[in-house]
């Protein structure tokens, strides 16, 4: 019976919650119209997409790059490379050749395995090319590590977006232009993506509908109708945490704890299956029905204690009290309890040894403190010998 009514009033409670909630933002978004907003944000990323050229990647191009499984045998390798040694597989090949010769001694040494392994796997034009563009990868790599620091593309701030143009520019300068984008065209479109995405969860400016505007927006622009590639693969509860991320002003400004706990819901039943939801609200069920139960306990427990009755009845009553509420478990309870009486125990006792101390030492000098010090570190070892 109280488990049924504790259900109801939750339930009763998300509903109010929610209605509350939709209600709040019905009226934000007609105060906020960001329309001009929105249209300044489309142009900038139309025009992002002439700068970089990512119009060119497609989703399946960003795909095969975050692909795990890439497979780089003899046959494959010649199929992959036919005609040019420069396209969209070229950057995960030559990550597949650094692993390969990772117990190289030096670069001398790494590039005479790389040209032993690609004479192998490759007719003698296309083999001599591909060295030498590695060679060159490589040197790009030395000189991207030691700039890695100034070059930063991991924040959530216009500077790391910057920097990746900046990044962009180097490679154009290194491979030529139509080489590096065709290289590291699909990194850079996910790079970038990622980038814009971060700068929207981070901006504290926006509400979460403005954010989620804005992230379709972002998601339209580069990935039509499509999403992420990457994204598929996110569990349930890291697409939570980023809806939690995406609120944080609704959470922080929410004017009552219902249009909160209506946030939060909202949040739960778009992230959520019904599968998961279910054993989520049996878990808040459960959890409420045991915060119930304690304060229940607590409260008869103080009633116990504060009577007239002596210390053994009183003992006695309590023991009762906790085999009555716990049931099974209640041998465990009274151990929790235990461990925790003897926890505060412990505080109250390092407390007062801590107040002891500073009044014993308070009017010493230093010399005196530290010989006073020692002499108790003595009598504590004197001590524990007796004991042994």
């Amino acid at each position: 019976m109280g488990n049924h009514k504790i259900t109801i009033a939750v339930a009763v409670a998300v509903v109010l919650a929610i209605i509350v909630f939709a209600a709040n933002q019905i009226l934000r978004n007609r105060g906020e119209e960001t329309t001009a907003s929105d249209q300044n944000y489309r142009e900038q990323l139309q025009m992002s997409e002439i700068n970089s050229g990512w119009k060119n990647i497609t989703n399946e191009d960003v795909k095969r790059f975050w692909a795990a499984d890439r497979d780089f045998s003899e046959q494959n390798v010649k199929e992959q490379f036919t005609g040019s040694v420069v396209n969209r597989d070229t950057l995960q090949f030559f990550r597949f050749m650094d692993r390969l010769f990772g117990d190289a001694e030096d670069l001398d040494d790494a590039f005479e395995k790389a040209e032993l392994y690609l004479s192998s796997v490759l007719p003698p034009a296309q083999a001599r090319q591909m060295l030498e563009l590695y060679k060159t990868y490589v040197d790009y790599q030395i000189y991207m590590q030691e700039n890695m620091e100034d070059w930063s593309i991991t924040g959530s701030t216009r500077e790391a977006l910057d920097n990746l143009a900046r990044i962009r520019e180097y490679r154009r300068s290194v491979f030529g232009e139509e080489n590096a984008d065709l290289i590291f065209g699909a990194s850079e479109k996910a790079d970038e993506y990622d980038i814009r995405r971060r700068m929207i969860l981070a901006d504290n400016s926006m509400f979460g509908f403005e954010k989620e505007r804005r992230l379709a927006i972002l998601n339209e622009m580069m990935w039509g109708s499509e999403t992420m590639p990457y994204e598929d693969n996110l569990t349930s509860y890291a697409r939570y945490q980023e809806k939690l991320n995406l609120y944080g002003r609704d959470l922080s400004e929410a004017r009552s704890g219902s249009e909160k706990e209506a946030i939060l819901e909202k949040i739960r039943r778009e992230t959520f299956t019904p599968e998961e939801l279910q054993r989520l609200d049996d878990t808040r069920r459960h959890a409420a029905y045991q915060a119930q139960v304690l304060d229940e306990y607590y409260a008869r427990e103080k009633d116990i204690r504060n009577s007239r009755m002596n210390q053994e009845m009183k003992d006695s009553l309590i023991r009762d009290l906790q085999n009555q509420m716990f049931g099974a478990q209640a041998d465990a309870f009274r151990r929790q309890e235990a461990i925790t009486r003897g926890l505060e125990d412990a505080l109250e006792k390092t407390s007062q040894d801590a107040d002891g101390a500073r009044k014993r030492f308070q009017h010493l000098s230093p010399e005196e403190a530290v010989d006073e010090l020692n002499e108790m570190m003595r009598e504590q070892q004197r001590e524990a010998a007796r004991e042994q």
